[in-house]
């Protein structure tokens, strides 16, 4: 049973896109799907689709077998949950410091500060760098930290799913470098990933399988075993 399965989906446009026909995709543990397309705003909206930001026009998703209720927000949290979403749109929020953002899901209205966040979280916030950057709020950060708290975050979540827009985006090399080695990790681990990313090398080294978008036909060619 793949982890994540979408049947008969179709999509409308998001921004100046085409939008997704009709296609199916499914994604399970071990695999890794690097997505190709001719529009950013159709790859764009393949991911919000996989991560139930977005409600079909038709067709159903479907979290370890259990149909997901996509025209109900409320009845999607649960699967939102399980997926780690790193892309364009995904935000921290303006009113509360970095270190708060990354315990908005269990504490948002409390008064807390960085030292209640749990170990493991921090252990990620030391890796990439941003552990004595989470009292400031982002209007005080660099985009690059902003970035990589998202990235914790979602990756603190434990998630079922990771994905990822752009790795690159607003990180400088040594960050994006960082990056690059989490994801592999992830890869390494079995963590199914969607990956939409220019990173050629990256796609060859990860990817299991690749979905191409063309004028919003949809089309998934299965790659095999990578050799990582």
């Amino acid at each position: 049973m793949p982890v994540m399965e979408m049947k008969n989906c179709s999509y409308a446009p998001w921004g100046e896109g085409n939008g997704l026909k009709e296609f199916s995709f499914s994604l399970d543990w071990g695999e890794v799907a690097g997505v190709v397309a001719d529009r950013n705003e159709d790859a764009h909206l393949f991911l919000r689709a996989l991560a139930a930001l977005e409600s079909p026009l038709s067709g159903s998703l479907y979290h370890n077998g259990v149909r997901q209720d996509t025209g109900d927000y409320r009845r999607t949290l649960a699967y939102k949950r399980r997926v780690g979403y790193v892309a364009s749109d995904a935000a921290v929020f303006s009113n509360r410091t970095l270190g708060e953002t990354l315990l908005f899901a269990a504490r948002y209205f409390d008064e807390v500060d960085a030292s209640s966040i749990d170990p493991s979280t921090m252990a990620l916030c030391v890796h990439f760098e941003i552990a004595e950057k989470l009292d400031l709020r982002p209007a005080q950060a660099y985009e690059e930290d902003v970035r990589l708290t998202i990235l914790v975050r979602e990756l603190a979540k434990n998630p079922d799913i990771f994905i990822m827009e752009r790795p690159s985006m607003h990180l400088d090399h040594p960050s994006h470098m960082q990056v690059l080695d989490k994801l592999r990790e992830l890869a390494a681990n079995g963590m199914p990933m969607v990956l939409y990313t220019f990173n050629k090398n990256l796609m060859d080294e990860l990817a299991t399988k690749t979905v191409r978008i063309k004028r919003g036909a949809v089309s998934v060619e299965e790659l095999g075993p990578t050799a990582r």
